[in-house]
């Protein structure tokens, strides 16, 4: 929405800025604001709304001459959702956002965007853990009788939920979620998680404070809400949320596998007695990709290739045994912005950047071209945008500056 003015009598710019401080007290929580060196569209004013069901949340973007407000997050109350439109409508594009895995039928489209076929019926598929150790959980899914059934993981509790039946087990208790929320604590009394069903019949398992991650689920469908703070830290079919889509296909032993072979790299052998319905023949295939992986990593790691060894010569034949993670995997890569002459400017390439969870051990100087724009809103959604994923439109683009910068080589973990 876009509203544009001429002078406004005083009576009424007084009213719309008491308006705007208490929208501002009352949505503070959610609010980012910018009022240093924004030169906006004059005698404009701009709002762009985003509703996401998936998450029940809302984003509000408002652009003013001088001002950016962003309003990130806003929750969206029950009541509301029923009149909006329901979960699952229109696509995943449409409705939710980065940081949003999305589990159909027999597909998924993961946190950072990739969709792609998967099986669930048979035993416990490993939707997304954790892999980092940082927190404890993990979220399980599999199918019986065409039906979905989750297991949440968050420390020691176990929280099972059969959405055909509404019905839900806290480490084997069955409890109700048909009244009232039901809150799940920690043995320092402290709130692991909140169980609730949804205005359209989902169930909820949130963990807001202590894991930051919620998961909604249906009969048909589960939904997967990863905080920024998991970022680049997860693993299993959702993905590792690093905002680079390529690397989402890759299997538990750090090694890349083709799609179709995703759903057997995590099939788990549990719950006990579940049948496996996955074909000898693709878990063979698994093997022999994963060996030839291992190898692979095994004759790059220890000097046969042109890459540089990761341990001195004397210990390579002590720890040759061992499996040693790619330094492609702490390394993900992202454009460079620098503001000139009230302009932000971009790198029309992108460099290696160490990932979170690791530190830059080599560098070497990079001269990079940049391609400057105004401050407006695209500009805007670029900055935006340089923090999770690179800005390959820029590829190309006319350079109108150029800087040095420092770039890691090689990234290895704290």
């Amino acid at each position: 929405m876009t509203i544009k003015y001429n002078e406004m009598p005083a009576a009424v710019r007084n009213a719309t800025i008491k308006a705007s401080n208490l929208v501002r007290h009352w949505l503070g929580p959610y609010m980012s604001d910018n009022q240093v060196e924004v030169m906006n569209t004059q005698n404009q004013i701009t709002v762009e709304s985003v509703y996401y069901p998936l998450a029940g949340s809302m984003d509000v973007k408002v652009f003013k001459p001088y001002s950016n407000v962003f309003f990130r997050g806003i929750e969206i109350h029950p009541i509301a959702e029923v009149i909006l439109p329901k979960r699952m409508a229109v696509p995943r594009s449409v409705l939710a956002a980065p940081g949003v895995c999305l589990i159909g039928s027999e597909t998924v489209t993961t946190f950072d965007g990739l969709f792609y076929n998967a099986s669930f019926s048979g035993c416990d598929q490993l939707l997304t853990k954790d892999c980092s150790g940082r927190y404890k959980l993990a979220v399980l899914s599999r199918v019986e009788g065409n039906k979905k059934v989750v297991t949440v993981l968050l420390n020691k509790e176990k929280i099972e939920i059969f959405p055909a039946q509404q019905k839900v087990n806290v480490n084997g208790m069955e409890i109700s979620v048909t009244g009232e929320s039901y809150t799940v604590k920690t043995a320092e009394n402290e709130v692991l998680a909140v169980i609730k069903k949804t205005a359209d019949n989902f169930i909820e398992v949130d963990s807001p404070i202590s894991h930051m991650i919620r998961v909604l689920t249906d009969a048909k469908e589960v939904v997967v809400l990863a905080s920024p703070v998991h970022r680049g830290r997860l693993c299993g079919l959702c993905g590792s949320q690093n905002g680079d889509k390529v690397t989402d296909l890759t299997g538990p032993r750090q090694c890349a596998i083709p799609r179709d072979l995703m759903d057997v790299a995590y099939e788990l052998r549990q719950p006990a007695g579940c049948k496996s319905e996955i074909s000898s023949r693709d878990v063979a295939e698994l093997r022999r990709i994963q060996e030839e992986c291992l190898k692979e990593k095994s004759e790059t790691v220890f000097g046969i290739s042109d890459v540089t060894p990761l341990l001195p010569k004397f210990q390579q034949n002590i720890y040759s045994s061992q499996t040693f993670r790619r330094p492609s995997q702490w390394t993900v890569y992202r454009n460079k912005m620098v503001v000139q002459d009230n302009k932000r400017c971009f790198s029309t390439e992108s460099v290696p950047k160490c990932a979170e969870g690791a530190r830059a051990q080599e560098t070497v100087e990079k001269k990079l071209g940049f391609h400057c724009l105004p401050k407006n809103i695209l500009s805007e959604k670029l900055n935006e945008d340089l923090f999770v994923r690179p800005l390959d439109e820029l590829m190309g683009k006319q350079v109108d500056t150029t800087r040095v910068f420092n770039v890691p080589t090689l990234c290895v973990p704290f």
